[in-house]
């Protein structure tokens, strides 16, 4: 190629004002030696030269096609799961105590020693104290009516007595009398409670007395000549298969509720310290 530029310039060079002629031929031989110098190239490469062309990287470099930006699927919102409730178990149903009191009555009566020595309670005789037998029930309620409360309910026997105030300067009941009472079963001793305790002229002032297992308070009053009441305040309370009924008679002002629950108490503590057998 260099040659080929150096003679086109020198042909050029060689006159100041070539012919038409000149110029033409100049351009002839130009292409000849042009033609020639390529031929000769292509002649000279050898064949091992004609390689097919790699780029430039030996491991060929792939267009990547854009990818989907991965669009996540909609997941299921976990459905919130009910907490079991649980279910309340019954608790176990406590097995009642049936047991009862075999002792006899009597060893439960009110005596004048577990009352308060200032009011000095004492027995004025041997007809203030008895035995209360089911032979005396049918004989004062008549015989079909004793009858049905005895099968009702299971009545056994009793005890009853009336203590006398021997003081004058205390404030205490004039008198107390006191009943005491045994049945087959608990159940029977509810039972006069509720149905056959009712007295007539007295009041029912209260059921809820806390003495024993259940306990019913009556109350009656009588105005005097002289203007004051004489009250008689009852307890009726049952425990187990007892029923003790606790009475006080007096001027209004001595017979007071808190000392008749005094004396009720005491009648409950016995039966609580007695022994107890199956039905």
């Amino acid at each position: 190629m260099r040659k080929v530029i150096t003679i086109t310039a020198l042909i050029i060079l060689t006159a100041c004002s070539p012919s038409e002629q000149a110029i033409q031929e100049a351009i002839d031989a130009t292409k000849t030696a042009v033609g020639a110098a390529a031929t000769a190239t292509a002649t000279s490469v050898p064949p091992s030269a004609t390689a097919t062309l790699v780029p430039p990287s030996t491991t060929a470099t792939k267009t990547l096609a854009p990818t989907d930006t991965p669009v996540p699927s909609p997941t299921n919102t976990p459905t919130p799961t009910e907490t079991p409730t649980a279910t309340p178990t019954a608790s176990p149903t406590a097995t009642p105590d049936l047991r009862i009191i075999e002792v006899e009555s009597k060893h439960f009566l009110l005596e004048s020693k577990d009352l308060p020595k200032e009011s000095q309670y004492f027995l004025p005789n041997s007809g203030w104290i008895s035995p209360d037998l089911n032979t005396e029930i049918l004989s004062g309620w008549g015989q079909e009516e004793g009858m049905v409360y005895l099968e009702a309910t299971g009545r056994i026997e009793g005890y009853w007595v009336y203590l006398a105030r021997g003081s004058v300067s205390v404030r205490a009941p004039e008198e107390i009398y006191h009943n005491i009472i045994r049945y087959e079963t608990a159940q029977g001793a509810i039972l006069t409670i509720t149905e056959y305790s009712k007295r007539p002229g007295y009041e029912l002032i209260d059921t809820e007395l806390a003495i024993g297992d259940l306990s019913y308070v009556y109350f009656d009053s009588e105005t005097q000549p002289n203007g004051r009441n004489k009250v008689w305040y009852s307890i009726d309370t049952a425990y187990r298969n007892y029923v003790s009924n606790i009475r006080g008679f007096g001027w209004e002002e001595d017979v007071t509720p808190k000392y008749m629950k005094m004396v009720g108490q005491i009648i409950i503590d016995k039966l609580e310290a007695a022994p107890l057998v199956e039905p």
